[in-house]
Formats: structure tokens, C-alpha cells, sequence
């Protein structure tokens, strides 16, 4: 039996945090929306975190086609 870390990923919807959850489908994977309680990770207690979650305005920006 394989020993699975215990992953949280943040920005799990975005390009890279979908592929990298694919990429660890094998491991413990919590996934988190920006907006969950922290008790949450707390109790779930990863190995690892992910941080790929980001906060943008994108109203200002110009369709370049």
C-alpha cells in the first residue's frame, strides 16, 4: 500500500491547480475555495499546500483581438 500525502490545493479550478490535481490524483487531496473556514484545513492537517489560488480585476483589461 502506497503512503498518501495529505495535499491541499487552493486555485484547484484554475489551469495550473486543475492539471496539478490531476497530476496527484493518487494523494489525500483537499481542494479549498477562497472563501472556506480555516478550521477546515486545520483539521484536515496536510503534508503539503498548494497555493495557486488569485485574486484579479479584470474589468479594466482590453480585448486584444
Amino acid at each position: 500500500m502506497q503512503n498518501q500525502a495529505k495535499v491541499v490545493i487552493t486555485g484547484a479550478g484554475g489551469f495550473i491547480g486543475s492539471h496539478l490535481v490531476k497530476a496527484l490524483a493518487d494523494q489525500n487531496i483537499l481542494t479549498l475555495p477562497h472563501d472556506s473556514p480555516l478550521k477546515q484545513l486545520k483539521d484536515f492537517n496536510p503534508d503539503v499546500i498548494y497555493n495557486l489560488q488569485a485574486f484579479g480585476n479584470m474589468s479594466n483589461q482590453k480585448d486584444v483581438r
